[in-house]
């Protein structure tokens, strides 16, 4: 996808902030498999995954727990714009924020139920509610 779209598009984002959104995205794999670590309470992985701008707490449950809600978040996040721009498509839009698939390459690996220009738009329309949750 272009990284820049008219400004007469009502799913209108700067160039740089669909960028930075773009790169929020390609974390996402990262997010659930530390998640998955952190949900299975090893003592290795709580302490080799950290949380930006959080207090040390003594208690060890309470930290893993404030660890996990905060990739949950950003997990959901991802997860709920892309539902909020179409539910149908939800699941190969993800695939295509997150893995940096083109609709070409995602659709030679699945059947996409729509053509590229639809997909696009609702691909457009992910990111500008991916923003609007990111304010």
């Amino acid at each position: 996808m272009r990284t820049t779209v008219s400004k007469k598009n009502k799913y209108w984002i700067s160039r740089h902030r669909y960028l930075e959104l773009s790169h929020f995205c390609a974390q996402y794999n990262e997010w659930v498999k530390i998640r998955k670590d952190l949900e299975g309470l090893q003592r290795a992985v709580v302490a080799t995954y950290s949380v930006p701008n959080k207090t040390d707490i003594s208690d060890p449950t309470a930290t893993t727990a404030e660890k996990i809600l905060f990739y949950s978040e950003r997990i959901d996040m991802v997860n709920n714009a892309a539902k909020e721009a179409d539910p149908i498509l939800a699941k190969y839009i993800v695939k295509c924020a997150t893995n940096g698939y083109s609709y070409d390459k995602l659709r030679a690996k699945e059947k996409i139920p729509c053509c590229r220009q639809v997909f696009y738009e609702v691909y457009r329309c992910f990111f500008w509610h991916l923003s609007n949750a990111r304010k």
